[in-house]
């Protein structure tokens, strides 16, 4: 390679001009090994097969194969938390990304999915602080789908914690401070992060105001009687947990 180089160094030399100069340039390959083999990677897509389908408790083996490929890694453990969450095991997906977010405490996933899933359970508060863990480990810099990945759960963000705030039913432990906290957070976000939580913040409280307006307007009882439920539904506000983002960004870091 030496010699190759200093070969070239001379030709280019002697071919150039004043207003041409020519030299050649060496490029090392890079030596660092790839995060993931090629059989942790297709283990791990194989995981995220059992999202589409019925359940198959099959995926728990599946994923602990791809574990064992990637011992070091936390896509094996969100693979099947997804899973876990989209067949409605619950539980066994809270344990799961519980581990992973403490096994890895950036998996950004895990922070989502968890904070949903308190959500879900009516403990705003848990939901609250998870989201602000969230928004606090978002990269600086981002690619395409890292950017797309984070303005869709800071929308998401601000949509629950507007519901926490005005529609939820009361979680007591739950203080105004818990979501000023989330909100400094936030606003140390850029600009187009601190858009989408407001964004999503404004569209949760305009519907719960609206909801409200409904209902004040009318004294006919059956016409308030299916208005009342959704004002502390959550699902009228949020659609739900988007798997097909969060299956983005883990197939993204998969070729790291």
């Amino acid at each position: 390679m030496g010699e190759l180089y200093r070969f070239l160094e001379t030709r280019l030399a002697a071919e150039s001009t004043a207003d041409a100069r020519q030299t050649p340039h060496l490029f090392v390959p890079d030596p660092t090994p790839p995060r993931m083999t090629t059989e942790a990677r297709d283990a791990v897509a194989m995981t995220l097969g059992y999202l589409r389908g019925r359940y198959d408790a099959q995926v728990e083996k599946q994923a602990a194969d791809a574990q064992l490929l990637a011992p070091d890694q936390p896509e094996p453990g969100l693979a099947l938390g997804l899973v876990q969450l989209k067949h409605d095991r619950t539980l066994g997906a809270t344990r799961t990304f519980e581990q992973v977010r403490s096994r890895f405490p950036d998996s950004l996933i895990a922070y989502h999915a968890l904070a949903w899933q308190s959500f879900r359970r009516g403990e705003s508060r848990d939901g609250v602080e998870l989201l602000e863990k969230l928004v606090l480990r978002i990269l600086e810099n981002r690619n395409a789908i890292e950017q797309a990945y984070a303005e869709h759960v800071l929308e998401f963000a601000g949509r629950l914690t507007s519901f926490a705030r005005n529609a939820a039913a009361t979680d007591k432990r739950l203080v105004r401070d818990d979501i000023e906290r989330l909100n400094n957070t936030v606003r140390q976000r850029d600009a187009a992060l601190v858009e989408r939580y407001t964004r999503g913040y404004k569209y949760v409280f305009s519907a719960w105001r609206n909801l409200q307006e409904r209902m004040a307007s009318t004294t006919n009882v059956d016409e308030k009687a299916p208005l009342q439920p959704d004002l502390s539904r959550l699902t009228y506000y949020v659609e739900g947990f988007d798997f097909g983002i969060a299956q983005q960004l883990l197939h993204a870091g998969l070729v790291d």
